[in-house]
């Protein structure tokens, strides 16, 4: 009995290109490992805030901090593709919580209750610098006038009169 030709010609295909692809399968497989080796023994929340950044966290503390029927402008000190990031990761990790989350440090903040202050990781930040409206001493003062509920390393967070 012969095989047909397609079925021979559709075997070396195949056979070709798992060789062309055992190297990065090998390397995908290694990482893969490699990231197993670095998340054992982590809490569910310490994988999370390892992938998300400093997003998970800060998201944590301002749950703590603001009600789920509150508002929180978040003052993100970010680069603009990481703004537009948070802004999604913080909307939908404070869900059902109503947030804004701007680059500017002067903005507006009325209607809210809760004002949060976010700085970006010196990582990030390299990589995607900060380009919006961020006067530093003007939000220093703006801050002393309010009440601190949390400071953290992720995040300050202030009740709005």
């Amino acid at each position: 009995m012969t095989v047909p030709r397609p079925r021979i010609a559709l075997l070396a295909l195949l056979l070709l290109w798992l060789a062309v692809a055992a190297v990065p399968l090998a390397e995908q497989l290694s990482q893969a490992s490699q990231m197993r080796a670095v998340l054992a023994g982590k809490s569910t929340s310490e994988r999370t805030a390892y992938f998300d950044n400093p997003a998970f966290q800060a998201a944590e503390e301002i749950a703590q901090a603001v009600p789920a029927d509150g508002c929180a402008v978040i003052l993100t000190y970010a680069g603009p593709d990481a703004v537009e990031y948070y802004r999604a990761r913080f909307r939908y990790l404070l869900y059902p919580r109503q947030v804004h989350v701007l680059a500017d440090a002067s903005a507006s903040v009325e209607g809210c209750g809760h004002l949060a202050v976010f700085y970006d990781s010196p990582e990030h930040l390299s990589q995607s610098p900060f380009a919006g409206t961020w006067d530093a001493q003007a939000l220093k003062e703006r801050l002393q006038s309010l009440r601190r509920l949390l400071v953290t390393d992720a995040v300050d967070i202030y009740a709005l009169p």
